[in-house]
């Protein structure tokens, strides 16, 4: 297994893409889990989804990869409409972290996070790989040949976003990723991530129950409930005016606020 040299460039990186949902409403039966949801996020930017379980948290991140069919309404990515392919095709093109990391068990390390990158022939695939678990902190020397059962959480969790960045993706989908962590390990994975996306600009989409990792990490912050989209601000705006009763009760049960 090779590793990669001291001066193997790093892969080109894919421009940023804006993400746009106009209008989304999903329902599970008689249930609504989103009503007529519009979320608008820049080239670049981090967008940070919060509220209480069942807010339509996630399932508004998976509906643009097609994940979940919304009843009403339009998605785009990067300015193209999400049904005008076939699902597999707009899957390749973004990087997707779900809560336990969705490792495939029987594949080694490199291979799951090779996974893409083959997928979309690119004949540099491993270097990719080697390239991708580099840049979440993991050496090709100790992990690329290991299991993922022999990892812990957290390593586990690297290989999970090294994967999801393998092939460059313009668009970033992380579903709690840190959220099954104990508090030390979410901690250092938080701040791994923060100085990840400085240096790499992806636009992100970040689900997330935890009000503070979203003010760490999130250039923008979305409140949900009960699949409506209440607030759309900055920390620091919001920090200044929840302008919602809900959201200031929420964000001083989460020690972002005072009073």
């Amino acid at each position: 297994m090779r590793s990669p040299g001291p001066n193997t460039p790093a892969p080109p990186q894919t421009t940023p893409l804006a993400l746009r949902a106009q209008r989304v409403t999903k329902r599970y039966g008689a249930h609504t889990a989103l009503l007529s949801a519009s979320l608008e996020v820049s080239p670049g930017a981090c967008v940070a989804l919060v509220g209480e379980s069942g807010a339509g948290k996630t399932t508004l991140l998976r509906c643009f990869n097609r994940m979940v069919v919304p009843q009403e309404g339009r998605i785009t990515v990067g300015g193209r409409d999400i049904t005008s392919g076939p699902p597999h095709a707009l899957r390749r093109r973004l990087g997707y972290v779900p809560q336990h990391g969705g490792l495939m068990p029987h594949w080694k390390v490199l291979r799951n996070v090779a996974l893409v990158p083959r997928l979309l022939g690119m004949p540099d695939a491993e270097e990719r790989a080697l390239s991708a678990l580099q840049r979440t902190g993991l050496t090709a020397e100790d992990f690329a040949d290991r299991w993922p059962r022999s990892l812990s959480g957290g390593q586990r969790q690297r290989v999970a976003l090294a994967r999801a960045l393998a092939a460059d993706p313009g668009v970033l989908l992380l579903d709690e990723p840190f959220g099954a962590l104990d508090a030390i390990t979410r901690a250092e994975l938080q701040e791994s991530f923060a100085k990840l996306r400085t240096e790499l600009k992806v636009t992100t989409l970040l689900v997330t129950h935890d009000l503070r990792e979203a003010f760490l990490l999130a250039d923008m912050v979305v409140v949900l409930q009960g699949g409506r989209i209440l607030v759309s601000d900055t920390p620091d705006g919001l920090r200044e005016d929840p302008r919602d009763g809900y959201v200031h009760a929420l964000l001083k049960h989460a020690g972002v606020v005072q009073g």
